[in-house]
């Protein structure tokens, strides 16, 4: 059976998936097996790919999106969770941005 391993997962993420691997009793592979399982193992995840002369109304993407969500079992805490990863890798990026502008040295 093959292994994944997954490198520099964030700490809030970690904690946030060990929080819901022991609210659902299992252990946190267990817990990433069921998540990838939801998301990537059910059809029903999955959009249907449209041919372009199809007469149908299409589907919005965010309602796809809102429906995926769903189907994975993702929470509006675990959106909370993901907003405030994004902020704070935001924060990290701008810093670092903002230290490059800086000078080591001073100017001769």
């Amino acid at each position: 059976m093959p292994l994944l391993k997954v490198r520099n997962l964030p700490d809030p993420l970690y904690r946030a998936l060990r929080t819901r691997a022991l609210a659902h009793g299992r252990s946190i592979d267990a817990e990433v097996r069921a998540i990838l399982e939801r998301t990537i193992g059910a059809d029903k995840a999955l959009p249907k790919v449209r041919k372009i002369n199809d007469t149908e109304p299409v589907t919005p993407p965010w309602t796809l999106m809102s429906e995926m969500s769903r189907a994975a079992g993702l929470t509006n805490e675990d959106f909370d969770v993901l907003d405030n990863m994004r902020a704070m890798i935001r924060a990290e990026q701008a810093d670092l941005y903002l230290s490059s502008l800086t000078p080591t040295s001073p100017p001769r």
